[in-house]
């Protein structure tokens, strides 16, 4: 029998505070999908967890971060980078 870990898939999202990422959240979560969003401030992290997502501190620039994260089954690319 499988273990919850090999029975979960995660989706790593940038751009997830957003209004097209929140959805995109929404509804992965109502389909079992875990969600780990990169999140650049506390208030991004506290958006991303009312939706129900874990934030994951860092930037477009965080490439140990990226790195990490991309392990997902599913990786979503939506936001824009920017000084």
């Amino acid at each position: 029998m499988a273990s919850k870990s090999e029975l979960e898939k995660r989706i790593f999202i940038t751009g997830g505070s957003g209004y097209i990422g929140s959805t995109i959240i929404e509804l992965a979560m109502k389909d079992g999908y875990s969600i780990y969003a990169l999140s650049g401030s506390k208030n991004s992290d506290v958006k991303l967890k009312g939706i129900g997502a874990c934030p994951v501190r860092g930037d477009l620039k965080s490439f140990d971060v990226l790195r990490e994260n991309a392990k997902a089954d599913i990786a979503v690319h939506l936001a824009d980078f920017h000084d």
